[in-house]
């Protein structure tokens, strides 16, 4: 599955402006099926310039969350 570019704002205006752990990414496509290169939280819309970016953001809220007590 992928996420075309926009559908990522929706998403975030859904998801609000709540804590996320990112649990899982899909790839960004264009309007034409072309990948744009990020990844796309299928939670909160958040966008990262590929799947390093979002493994290292996922570490950070994962233990921001812990800090937290969740």
């Amino acid at each position: 599955m992928a996420i075309k570019i926009g559908e990522s704002d929706k998403l975030a205006k859904q998801w609000g402006n709540k804590p996320c752990s990112h649990p899982s990414v899909e790839k960004e496509i264009d309007w034409y099926g072309m990948q744009t290169g990020d990844v796309i939280c299928t939670q909160c819309g958040a966008a990262f310039f590929g799947k390093d970016a979002w493994r290292k953001a996922r570490e950070k809220a994962l233990e921001e969350e812990k800090k937290r007590g969740k």
